[in-house]
């Protein structure tokens, strides 16, 4: 499945996110396609990343009023991005 990251988004993945070695390969492996990022990746990577981002979002995403932190956010975008159906 082919995912489209904005910069902002592949920067979160790369720096924030503690992800096994062949995940990681793969978003730095990313193409540019005009101003956003073409990831290829299979729907099961896609769903172990997605796993990871969720655990991330409720460690960081929220502050104390449960208001998505800027983390969250992208977090957030990125969880439906990694979305399977």
């Amino acid at each position: 499945m082919r995912i489209m990251l904005t910069t902002s988004e592949r920067t979160f993945l790369l720096s924030q996110m503690r992800l096994p070695q062949n995940f990681q390969d793969s978003v730095q492996e990313a193409t540019p396609s005009g101003e956003k990022w073409s990831l290829e990746i299979s729907e099961d990577d896609a769903d172990a990343i997605r796993d990871l981002l969720t655990e991330k979002l409720a460690e960081i995403g929220f502050d104390e009023n449960y208001s998505p932190t800027k983390a969250g956010v992208i977090l957030e975008d990125l969880i439906d991005k990694f979305f399977i159906g």
